[in-house]
């Protein structure tokens, strides 16, 4: 049986979509600047501007998932992590939203728990396979993690 979490996402590779998330117990992810949640590593920005580079303040769902996909985490961590980083259900990734999602990616990847706590935890920066242009290849052939466009209504 799937966690409240992965529920959150179909693995359905045709269908591709999103489904909004629970909300999110704590605040601690609101009460983090940018400096702390990116322990001022460059990487963060840098990813940041692969997926915002227009400066819109927003990473659309699906531009997300396809970058999340090339963290090599499963479809049920990715869940968890987008419940998480998108807790007021906007259907989308402002600046802070992406960087609580690239801690939490960083946490999974060295083997931590994926929680708001979890924040706090001095990590590396998270690693992705072709991070050079996060939109234009081709998810994993095996990954069908999804978005829902219907539930971003």
């Amino acid at each position: 049986m799937l966690s409240k979490y992965a529920r959150s996402f179909v693995i359905a590779h045709e269908r591709g979509g999103w489904t909004r998330a629970p909300e999110s117990p704590g605040n601690m992810a609101a009460l983090m600047t940018l400096s702390q949640l990116s322990s001022g590593n460059p990487t963060y920005e840098s990813y940041y501007r692969q997926l915002d580079p227009v400066n819109s303040g927003k990473i659309s769902a699906g531009d997300a998932a396809q970058f999340l996909k090339k963290s090599g985490l499963s479809d049920n961590t990715l869940g968890k992590i987008w419940d998480l980083a998108d807790s007021e259900r906007k259907g989308y990734l402002d600046k802070r939203g992406f960087f609580i999602t690239l801690r939490l990616v960083a946490s999974a990847q060295a083997g931590h728990d994926v929680s708001i706590s979890s924040l706090s935890q001095t990590l590396a920066p998270p690693t992705f396979r072709d991070t050079s242009s996060p939109l234009s290849s081709a998810p994993a052939p095996d990954s069908h993690w999804a978005i829902r466009a219907s539930s971003l209504i």
